[in-house]
């Protein structure tokens, strides 16, 4: 049993595959599934400015009772869903309706989250930009792992590729996905414009021993970005080498960074589509 408790927050257009790709992961691994559904309340707003995951507005803000009816019917519908989608489920599982802003009600998504083993979430790319700020907030509130999946028919991991570049960050999340790294038939490690340690030995050394020692025979693999953000990089290997799923350590730079400048899983998370592991 990889993951005996998972969590899964929907929100949009996207729940319905998530929760088909996190039910099948429970049922595989014998797990319970937390579901929870968010429906945000329609804000009405005399001035609305741009923020990280969406417009906020800031003055005149109210909720019409015809939003708050409007969602109490949607989370009605959406406990239907899950009922309808589950009903049949041989593992035990509970549903949660919240409504609210969406950044807040996001938080308190992932609070309910926090005890979970793991969180299963959608990988919304450029479409759904929300997606990212879900998981952002899921490593950085409940510190829980993140797997953030595209819609599938169902999720592998059978070829599993780490991300390895020796932060603290990578090795947390070789360390969170060990459940799943014992079980799959190939694991490749690959490094991007990786250079040499202080004593000549490869960045890779430890973590390929750490491996080893838990029984997962990792292959390495050096990639150069040439020119290339390591976003794309890591992508394009992934697509190259078939992988079902990309293992990486999340957000190493701050927030206020990553919103400034990108960084690798602002990028992973909004631009490429690749399956994602995530810790930090």
């Amino acid at each position: 049993m990889p993951f005996p408790s998972l969590s899964t927050i929907l929100l949009g257009a996207g729940a319905r595959s998530t929760l088909g790709s996190a039910a099948a992961c429970a049922a595989a691994w014998k797990a319970r599934l937390d579901v929870v559904w968010i429906e945000p309340l329609r804000i009405e707003a005399d001035i609305v400015v741009p923020g990280y995951g969406g417009a906020m507005p800031v003055l005149g803000a109210s909720f019409s009772a015809a939003s708050e009816r409007e969602v109490e019917l949607a989370l009605d519908h959406a406990q239907a869903v899950v009922q309808d989608m589950l009903e049949d489920a041989d593992f035990g599982w509970s549903f949660q309706g919240l409504s609210g802003e969406l950044l807040p009600t996001m938080r308190a998504a992932v609070r309910s989250a926090l005890y979970a083993d793991l969180l299963v979430i959608e990988l919304g790319g450029t479409a759904r930009p929300e997606a990212a700020t879900l998981a952002e907030a899921a490593l950085f509130g409940a510190r829980v792992p993140v797997l953030a999946l595209p819609a599938l028919p169902e999720p592998r991991f059978g070829r599993i590729v780490i991300a390895w570049d020796g932060s603290a960050q990578s090795l947390a999340a070789v360390r969170a996905a060990l459940p799943l790294l014992k079980a799959a038939a190939d694991v490749r490690l690959v490094q991007v414009d990786a250079a040499a340690g202080s004593d000549g030995a490869p960045p890779s050394a430890g973590v390929v021993r750490m491996l080893s020692a838990h029984g997962v025979a990792a292959s390495v693999f050096e990639r150069r970005s040439q020119g290339r953000s390591i976003a794309v990089t890591l992508a394009d290997y992934v697509g190259d080498s078939a992988a079902d799923l990309l293992v990486m350590g999340a957000y190493g730079h701050s927030r206020l960074r990553e919103q400034i400048l990108g960084g690798v899983t602002r990028d992973m998370l909004r631009q490429t589509g690749v399956s994602l592991f995530l810790a930090r």
